[in-house]
């Protein structure tokens, strides 16, 4: 074989060379894709069902009942210790889950549909209420009570 045989053939396994790198680029970059739509769509579920759960227990018992609504008209002083704590318990579980949500958001790990949701209901939650500023505002990251207080409508 002769040297420029040789080259042409070196020549040519390196663009066969090279247009499979891009194929396997692709094939990488599509992959990703999908994973991370996995994700987004397992995170929402595990969220979801998060909620689901403590409404499902909230529903059956009595107790719990009473407590959510003496979460949303919480006024400082007002309520036993028990009842307090079991207020507490309830607005701590949804708001910690509504945190999740939006860092779940923020590192891209939930799909805008699935977020929008949720920002419906942080939004609609802070109300500016002595339950707000009184019990959840102190146990969030800054971070997120700086959303919810600047960047809700």
């Amino acid at each position: 074989m002769n040297k420029d045989k040789l080259q042409t053939w070196a020549l040519l396994a390196e663009v066969i060379g090279g247009i499979a790198i891009i194929f396997t680029l692709i094939f990488v970059g599509l992959e990703i894709r999908s994973n991370t739509e996995v994700t987004r769509a397992e995170n929402y579920a595990n969220l979801l069902q998060q909620l689901s759960e403590l409404r499902l227990s909230i529903a059956s018992d009595p107790v719990l009942l009473e407590a959510t609504e003496l979460s949303r008209t919480y006024v400082s002083g007002s309520l036993s210790n028990i009842e307090f704590r079991r207020a507490f318990s309830i607005l701590s579980s949804v708001w910690g889950i509504f945190e999740t949500a939006y860092f779940y958001n923020e590192r891209g790990l939930l799909g805008p549909e699935e977020w929008s949701r949720f920002e419906r209901s942080i939004c609609a939650g802070n109300d500016s209420s002595d339950a707000w500023e009184e019990l959840v505002k102190p146990r969030v990251s800054e971070k997120f009570a700086y959303y919810v207080e600047n960047e809700c409508d």
